[in-house]
Formats: structure tokens, C-alpha cells, sequence
């Protein structure tokens, strides 16, 4: 390990929690439920560049004696295996913004259908690194592994694309321009960190430079995107005509249709306050405070206080 590798983690570090930062506020600045996924895409695909990527480059470097090149292999594929499900989850939360942008929902068939395609490949795998440890076949793993990646990666390009093309469908002049030029901007700079790969990986030879190009590629289509998102949100979110998501108890006081002295009522049930209490914290009298909480009840469709707080625990 040297002064420059150390740096390139730590720059990779500041800039990625940078990225989260901005995408955190972002989600809870303007409420938008799209923004909750792109807030967790965002952490699960920095975790992964940083262990995926920058994890190679310290174990490389810090086997560089090693004249192994199958040794060296291993290696990556076992940190592959581990930052997988960061990768496969983040995909995933990519998707459900797409849709969700788009649709307004992510509905259950997607969901389904994309679990049973991951738990597929990874069964595949599975079954392929343990014929590998059986057989030493390094050609038919290599070939597995290589071919499930590639799938992975055009998933990704095709949920860019369909971003794209029915973004131009869209009536909502704001969401079409940003669907469009978001989904150009990422496609763009997931494509072109494809090509740097492939060429980087046939010409260039030092490991630091290797592997730090692979990170910073990797994260500069993150900051690309998400600075863009930024700036438009900040000019176009009121024309976007989405309506904001509110999270919380307030949520879901706004999905039961909870009136204003039906929620001082819950709050102070919340308290453990019983109803003569309420009522004399309240300034009404004992029979107010029970047909309220009745209406409360038929509202929820609950039958006493513990389902009324076990309801509101899931929000």
C-alpha cells in the first residue's frame, strides 16, 4: 500500500457519502416516494464500488508478490460473491425508481419476477463454483460467472432505456424532460463505463490505476446523474405533479382520513393516557373522548387500543 492508494480510497469515501448526503436530502426535501429508491440505489451501489472495486485493489496490491494469476482470480470472484447481494439489491431499488417515476407503483409481478430471475443465478452459481471446486474446470466457471454478469448489466441498460422511451410518453412536461435526460445521462455513462472496462482492462497493467479508474468511473455516473436530479428539482419540482409522500405517523393520519382532534386524541394515547386524562387535558368530557376513539376504531378498522398501536407501528 502506498500514499496514492490510500488517497483513492479516501477521496472515493468523501465523494461517495457526498453522493448519499445529496440524495438523502433530496428524498426528504420534496417527499417524492421515487426518491426513496433512488436514496437506497444510491447507498447499496457506493457500498458495492467501494468494496467491489477498491477491496480488489487492496487485496491485489497487497499480494502483488504473488505470481499466481489464478490465486489472484479467486480473490476476485470471492469479493465478487460477497458484495453480490449489494449489487443485486441495488439493482433492484434502481428499477423500483424507474418504475415508480414512471408508473406511480411498483407492482407485485415485477417484484415477484425479479426475485425468481436473482434466486436463479444465484443457484446457477451455486451449482457452478461447486463443480469448480470438484473438477478444477476454471474455463466452465469463468464462462458461467461471466455470462450472468453480462445479463445483469443489460437489465440495467434495458431499465435506462425503457426510462427513455416511455419517459416521451409522459403528459407532465417536467417528468417527460427529466425521465428523458435522466435516463440519457445514465445510460450514457453506464455505456461508456462498460467500454473504459473492457478497454482498460486489455491495455493498462498497474493494478492502483487499474482498479481506481474502474471506482471513479463507477461513481462519477452516480454524481453525473444525481447533480442533474438536483438542479432540475430544485427548478421544475413544483411542475412535477407528483404528490409528496408523508412519512411517519403523519402518514398515516393522512391515509385514515384522521381528524385534527382525532390526532390530539392518538397522540395522547400514544402517552398511555387514559380517557378521563385526555379528556381533561383536552377540555371535553369523558363521552367526547370515547365516541372519538370509536371513530377512530371504525376509521382503522381496529377494536381497541393495542391493534390502534400495533397498526401504527407499520407506518
Amino acid at each position: 500500500m502506498n500514499v496514492i492508494s490510500i488517497g483513492v480510497y479516501i477521496s472515493f469515501l468523501v465523494i461517495g457519502l457526498a453522493a448519499i448526503y445529496i440524495s438523502y436530502r433530496l428524498a426528504r426535501r420534496y417527499r417524492f416516494r421515487f426518491l426513496d429508491y433512488y436514496f437506497y440505489s444510491v447507498i447499496l451501489s457506493i457500498v458495492w464500488g467501494f468494496i467491489d472495486h477498491l477491496g480488489k485493489m487492496f487485496v491485489h496490491l497487497g499480494l502483488a508478490q504473488s505470481q499466481s494469476w489464478d490465486f489472484h482470480y479467486k480473490i476476485d470472484v470471492i469479493i465478487s460473491c460477497l458484495t453480490f447481494p449489494a449489487f443485486i439489491v441495488g439493482m433492484y431499488m434502481m428499477i423500483c425508481w424507474i418504475l415508480e417515476f414512471l408508473w406511480g407503483k411498483v407492482s407485485r409481478r415485477f417484484k415477484l419476477g425479479f426475485w425468481l430471475i436473482q434466486t436463479l443465478f444465484i443457484l446457477v452459481e451455486i451449482t457452478a463454483t461447486k463443480i469448480y471446486l470438484d473438477t478444477k474446470d476454471f474455463k466452465s466457471i469463468n464462462l458461467i460467472f461471466s455470462t450472468i454478469e453480462k445479463i445483469q448489466l443489460l437489465i440495467i441498460i434495458i431499465a435506462f432505456l425503457y426510462l427513455v422511451l416511455k419517459g416521451k410518453s409522459l403528459e407532465n412536461k417536467a417528468r417527460r424532460k427529466l425521465a428523458i435526460n435522466l435516463g440519457l445521462i445514465n445510460l450514457i455513462g453506464f455505456t461508456a463505463g462498460l467500454v473504459a472496462y473492457f478497454f482498460i482492462f486489455s491495455y493498462i497493467t498497474s493494478t492502483l490505476v487499474l482498479f481506481s479508474v474502474f471506482a471513479f468511473s463507477h461513481l462519477s455516473g452516480e454524481i453525473i446523474a444525481l447533480l442533474y436530479l438536483k438542479w432540475f428539482l430544485g427548478k421544475h419540482h413544483a411542475e412535477m405533479g407528483f404528490s409528496s409522500t408523508v412519512h411517519g405517523i403523519e402518514r398515516f393520519f393522512s391515509e385514515f382520513k384522521i381528524t385534527g382532534r382525532e390526532q390530539s386524541i392518538i397522540r395522547l394515547i400514544l402517552q398511555g393516557k387514559t380517557n378521563d386524562e385526555i379528556g381533561d387535558q383536552l377540555f371535553i368530557s369523558t363521552k367526547t373522548v370515547k365516541n372519538n376513539i370509536s371513530n377512530i376504531y371504525q376509521k382503522t378498522k381496529v377494536k381497541n387500543r393495542i391493534k390502534l398501536i400495533n397498526l401504527m407501528r407499520g407506518f
